[in-house]
């Protein structure tokens, strides 16, 4: 990446990422792309509360 642009660089910021050179901005991006491909499809106005919980139960022999 030849200059990371003025988002990419407050995105950083805002996660405390001061120090980035090089590939890392790339790295960034492609994290930040994959983010937007697996939450694009949620909803907005989900909380911490509305997190799926998943209730594993070991059977009798167990």
């Amino acid at each position: 990446m030849a200059e990371p642009s003025d988002e990419l660089k407050a995105a950083a910021a805002e996660v405390g990422l001061n120090k980035l050179e090089g590939r890392h901005w790339d790295e960034l991006q492609a994290a930040l792309d994959m983010k937007v491909k697996h939450t694009s499809g949620m909803p907005d106005d989900l909380t911490i509360w509305d997190e799926p919980a998943h209730v594993y139960r070991a059977g009798d022999e167990a």
